[in-house]
Formats: structure tokens, sequence, C-alpha cells
């Protein structure tokens, strides 16, 4: 008996003490399933497809401390065959900069990688006018135009913060953490 209440209370104990993620998949095309770990203090809100894209936001539970994101997932006929963003030749990405930039304010070009050495490609945009700024981060994967937006923002709208660099390194992890199957 004791022995069947120790394993029980262990049992317990292990499960109490593992916060397993929380996860939600979005079935994007046939054959694809993508699976993001939703992260901590954030809610997942139910996808839309919108021309076969598929459209999911991440909203913080307290939208002070947090950006909300939504990210997207879009084939692209024109980029089938990339595995990765790392594949794209240097002029080929120096012009997608360009296109991604191309109807922005005031917009900041750079690079990041994600923690399994994808390449990223991070754009600010910044409203000096209206005190905010957003960042989008964009990567190929297997044919697939990912964009990850990121914004302080509430039911009333934007808010007049700005996003941080502990605020990308987290959208970087988020996109870091998605598994494509």
């Amino acid at each position: 008996m004791k022995k069947m209440l120790a394993s029980l209370l262990a049992l317990m104990l292990l499960f109490s003490c593992t916060a397993l993620a929380e996860n939600v998949s979005y079935v994007v095309d046939e054959g694809v399933t993508v699976t993001a770990v939703i992260p901590e203090g954030y809610k997942a809100y139910d996808a839309v497809f919108y021309e076969g894209n598929l459209i999911a936001g991440f909203e913080p539970e307290i939208c002070e401390n947090a950006p909300c994101m939504t990210l997207m997932v879009c084939p692209s006929e024109e980029y089938t065959g990339l595995e990765r963003l790392n594949d794209l030749p240097e002029d080929e990405l120096a012009q997608l900069k360009i296109d991604l930039c191309e109807d922005l304010n005031n917009p900041t070009v750079g690079e990041a990688e994600t923690g399994l050495g994808t390449k990223l490609i991070v754009i600010n945009e910044n409203y000096t006018e209206f005190n905010y700024d957003s960042v989008t981060i964009y990567t190929l994967y297997k044919g697939y135009l990912i964009q990850l937006f990121v914004v302080y923002a509430d039911v009333s709208g934007v808010l007049e913060k700005t996003v941080t660099d502990a605020d990308i390194d987290n959208a970087i992890q988020f996109l870091t953490d998605i598994v494509f199957e």
C-alpha cells in the first residue's frame, strides 16, 4: 500500500512539475500541417484562410506586457523547391528585401537566424508620427513564405509602444518552435 501511495504521489508530482506547453495545429493544405507552441501568457485565436493563406493570431493575456503576433503561411510558386531562405541566392535575397519593403513606412531591414540556423529577414517599420513601430519577420520553408507580424495592440487598436529586442528574440523563438509536417 505504501509503495502504491508513493508511486501515485511521485506521478502527481511529476505531472504537476512538468509544464507542458500548449500546441495548436493548422492544416495549411493537403499534406502540410503547421504546429505552433503557444507562448506562455498568450492565447491563440482560430485561424482563418484567406486566398489560400493561413492567418493565425496569438495575443498576450495582458496586451501592455507583450506584443500581439500574427502568423501567416503562404504557399509560393516562386519559391517552390527551396527548402529554406538560406538556399536563396544573395541577389534574389536582396531583391526579396526590396520587394518586402516597397510599400512600408520608414523600414529598417536586418537579418537574424532561428535557433535551428534558418535565415530570417527582420523588418522594423517605424511610425514616428504615431509613436509606435511594428516588426515583421520573414522566412521561407519548403516553398512557403512565412511571415510573423509583431506589434503592441489591444481591442482599441495599436498601442504607443516600441517592439523591443527582447520581443523580437521571443518572436524568433516562436518561429524556431514551429513544426511543419
